[in-house]
């Protein structure tokens, strides 16, 4: 399965700054989440593709994104997630001791499985990633969720890697996003 990796920032990104998937960030994101990332394919027809996958929640105008006023595009984005986070646990509450034990296999994997489901609910760890400056992002508070700070699946010394759910939870919806590099990658 292939997923994508949005390059933003809060300033215009020139083509030669474009992220490379050579970059040091996806050193551990290839081998635990991804096969390979692949940034070869940057052409006008891949990025508005891509793109496709945003504008449910905002706006978007060349490479810059307005997004949707805060509430609304959480609403948007996590409602249904939420649906299914909720039925999960109700699942999971029920689960007997025999499965949690492991005495009873088709439960267990039944019981694997919606622990899978309540994970990806809140956090999907092979959906849509935001890589960004780790400068711009520390300067600007983009990673304060009201007061606590959400910390970003992978970094490195120039960039932090993030799950579109970690992104939504915090962003900051009254500034304007600009669109970089768009990455493929493979799960």
């Amino acid at each position: 399965m292939h997923s994508r990796i949005f390059q933003l920032s809060l300033k215009p990104i020139p083509s030669e700054n474009y992220i490379k998937d050579t970059d040091s960030i996806f050193d551990e994101f290839v081998g635990s989440i991804a096969d390979y990332v692949d940034a070869r394919e940057n052409s006008w027809a891949f990025r508005s593709i891509s793109c496709d996958l945003l504008t449910p929640f905002g706006s978007i105008e060349e490479d810059k994104i307005t997004w949707l006023p805060k509430e609304k595009l959480q609403e948007v984005y996590f409602k249904g997630r939420y649906e299914i986070f909720k039925s999960e646990a109700l699942g999971l509450s029920g689960a007997s001791f025999e499965a949690f034990a492991g005495n009873d296999r088709t439960t267990q994997e039944v019981l694997e499985n919606m622990l899978f489901g309540l994970r990806s609910a809140y956090k999907d760890d092979y959906d849509v990633y935001i890589i960004m400056s780790r400068q711009e992002v520390n300067e600007n508070g983009l990673l304060k969720c009201g007061h606590v700070y959400s910390a970003p699946e992978f970094e490195s010394d120039d960039y932090f890697l993030m799950t579109f759910d970690t992104f939504m939870r915090c962003i900051d919806t009254l500034r304007e996003y600009y669109i970089g590099a768009v990455l493929d990658y493979h799960f």
